[in-house]
């Protein structure tokens, strides 16, 4: 599997702490998704980072998508168990909650410089 991610990104970032908690084999590609790389949009049309390519070259983006998928194939479902317990969903809404309005925070700070 190939992760494409940017250090920028805390949502990439998120994805590498659950790869290493869960030992993971994965390469991880470092890309500034703004570069337009031709290998990236082929992969993902989107542009955004994280990105998950499987080995069967299908290609997950959204950071939720790319956790659940390796939750369940790597992790037996210890993130996101297979009855919902909503307590654990609403964990990690706030989670990615946190993480939105620290990208919306940065891009106002970029935007006045």
């Amino acid at each position: 599997m190939k992760l494409y991610f940017s250090v920028a990104s805390p949502y990439s970032r998120l994805m590498r702490i659950i790869i290493r908690q869960f030992n993971i084999a994965v390469d991880e590609l470092e890309i500034n998704p703004f570069d337009n790389d031709s290998d990236f949009l082929q992969v993902n049309p989107l542009a955004k980072v994280p990105c998950l390519v499987l080995p069967n070259q299908q290609a997950l983006f959204d950071s939720e998508v790319i956790a659940r998928y390796l939750d369940q194939e790597f992790a037996h479902s210890r993130l996101f168990t297979a009855e919902p317990y909503w307590s654990q969903q609403q964990f990690f809404a706030l989670l990615k909650g946190c993480l939105d309005i620290a990208v919306q925070l940065r891009q106002e700070q970029m935007r006045l410089n």
